[in-house]
């Protein structure tokens, strides 16, 4: 018979527990100022890759939402800069997973991948000898790093990384910071955008 309302000591007294609803509040707040600081840092730079990468790619205006239910766990999306027309997408996604990372990604699908394509082939080499991650999933919509979604770029050999990159409906790069470490978010962050970005030149 299927447990019918029975509270473990350890559940009983985390509901008695106010304090860390509070702390887990004002956490979650103080990790949505990070994102709307690192907005603000990268919007010269998205200005200036309008007029150049992004050119002719309409950007959506700076987004971040939440939730509480990410395999269990609260987090925060930032999506800045983002274009979302299904079936094309562009977004350079911040993602914070209580209790994990942080993670700078670079998703491209659709019609815009198809666009910037023959930059990443070019670029695959680069992208080989780098400290990003591939997601090899079959949705896009994962960001856990594990094994079976993310491999490391310079895991493969260049001639996978093509093949990769030749075959893929969605390509993501992505890059992970511990939440230890997350003063740096908006420096690293905007180095990550900028490194990433040179990719699609």
């Amino acid at each position: 018979m299927q447990n019918s309302g029975q509270l473990s000591p350890a559940q009983l007294s985390l509901l008695k527990n106010t304090e860390f609803i509070h702390q887990k509040t004002a956490a979650l707040q103080q990790i949505n100022l990070l994102l709307q600081n690192f907005q603000q840092v990268l919007s010269p730079l998205v200005l200036e890759q309008q007029a150049h990468e992004l050119k002719n790619i309409q950007v959506a205006t700076p987004k971040i939402s939440k939730g509480e239910n990410y395999l269990g766990l609260p987090y925060l999306v930032l999506d800045y800069p983002a274009h979302f027309a299904t079936p094309s997408i562009f977004t350079f996604r911040t993602f914070f997973w209580w209790g994990n990372f942080f993670s700078f990604t670079l998703h491209l699908q659709g019609p815009i991948l198809d666009k910037y394509r023959d930059a990443l082939l070019i670029n695959a080499s680069q992208l080989h000898q780098s400290d990003y991650y591939l997601c090899i999933n079959d949705s896009p919509w994962h960001y856990f790093n594990d094994s079976s979604n993310y491999k490391q770029a310079s895991s493969f050999s260049e001639n996978e990384i093509k093949g990769h990159l030749k075959e893929r409906k969605f390509v993501k790069i992505t890059a992970f910071l511990s939440i230890d470490d997350y003063p740096l978010l908006a420096q690293l962050g905007r180095t990550h955008f900028e490194k990433i970005m040179c990719f699609l030149i």
